[in-house]
């Protein structure tokens, strides 16, 4: 009975919909044309609709290699999907006739190796744009002129190398940027300068080398940056200094080995920092100096054998909670500061003593720092 039940509630939500606008298609009970995996090789002729509003129209997982003019002019519909597509090209006037309705276009592994700079211009309504997973090897000037509404904006896993400045220009609503699993080893100058209302920028598994401010520069609204599995072997005093709403940064896996005075000044509503799994040895006294919230601060498997000068570093006194796991740690009195962090603020502490011998594989938060001569740290 249980799967006569599933059969009947499947057929209920897929059938031929009386007044479906095309004959190759299903639409579904959530006003949905449903056109995926029917083999098709170009998009279906649709018949117009003058007053029958659709919620998508779904033509993943076909074999539609080009996107002619008007090819959806006698639709009415939000979203277009066209993912898993084997598309050489896509025309620019491919949405005219659409521009009214159409809030998210799906195109992500879709073989796409190119864009000609003018396919989205007329889409002021749109809201999602998803590109991954594609081939692309740059993002033409005057893409997005046009889209002014685009809030969500994805390019992750395609081949972009150099992010030029005016790239972006006309984004000043976007809030989610994805560049994750590129090639991108430069970025100019005020690059995101349009970006002014950016929360999240995803720039993980690139090939970045280095981070100046003036890359990141404009950013004022950015309160996510992730830079995870790059090639950055040194950040430039104060890059971050224009972001004042950034709260989440993380640096892991990259080539770092030293943290210089004042590196992360200029960041003052960062409260998470995450620099796991880099080479980190020499860490300035003074390298979070200018930081008034940070709560989290993880240095996982670095290395790592102290952190402050016996007084508890400028702008860690805020911590709840500081990973120091799977690092060489001296725990000499020069970090008898993390027992007094432990005690007045009841702060979460990870890692095991490497040095002193008579400490060797004891758990920092076990320490007892009391005997240690404490200095005046007013």
């Amino acid at each position: 009975m249980a799967i006569l039940a599933l059969l009947m509630g499947l057929l209920a939500t897929v059938v031929p919909c009386r007044g479906c606008p095309s004959e190759l298609c299903r639409c579904s009970t959530r006003n949905v044309i449903v056109c995926s995996h029917r083999r098709l090789e170009r998009v279906p002729h649709f018949a117009r609709e003058l007053d029958k509003l659709y919620e998508e129209l779904d033509l993943s997982q076909n074999d539609i290699y080009a996107i002619p003019p008007y090819a959806f002019e006698d639709l009415l519909v939000k979203s277009i999907v066209l993912n898993n597509n084997p598309l050489i090209g896509i025309s620019p006037r491919a949405f005219d006739g659409i521009e009214k309705n159409l809030a998210k276009v799906d195109l992500h592994s879709a073989s796409l190796d190119v864009l000609h700079w003018g396919v989205f211009r007329k889409l002021h309504r749109l809201v999602e744009l998803n590109l991954a997973d594609n081939n692309l090897f740059a993002l033409p000037m005057g893409l997005f002129a046009g889209t002014t509404g685009l809030v969500t904006l994805t390019f992750q896993g395609n081949k972009i190398s150099i992010l030029r400045r005016g790239t972006f220009r006309g984004l000043r609503n976007v809030r989610t940027l994805d560049l994750s699993d590129n090639r991108i080893s430069v970025i100019e100058d005020d690059a995101f300068e349009d970006l002014r209302h950016l929360a999240v920028l995803n720039l993980k598994e690139n090939i970045l080398t280095t981070l100046n401010y003036r890359a990141i520069s404009g950013l004022d609204s950015l309160e996510e940056l992730y830079l995870d599995h790059n090639r950055l072997s040194d950040i430039s005093p104060s890059p971050f200094s224009l972001l004042p709403s950034l709260i989440t940064a993380s640096l892991q896996a990259n080539n770092l080995s030293s943290l210089h005075s004042q590196t992360f000044s200029g960041a003052p509503s960062l409260h998470h920092l995450y620099l796991d799994n880099n080479i980190l040895q020499n860490i300035s006294n003074n390298a979070f100096a200018g930081i008034n919230r940070l709560q989290t601060l993880s240095l996982e498997n670095n290395r790592v054998e102290t952190l402050g000068d016996t007084c508890t570093p400028p702008g860690l006194k805020s911590l709840t909670t500081l990973k120091l796991a799977d690092n060489p740690l001296d725990c000499s009195c020069r970090i008898g500061w993390i027992y007094g962090l432990i005690l007045q603020t009841g702060a979460f502490v990870s890692g095991r003593c490497e040095n002193p011998v008579q400490h060797k594989d004891v758990l920092l938060r076990q320490l007892n720092f009391t005997l240690c001569l404490v200095t005046n740290c007013t």
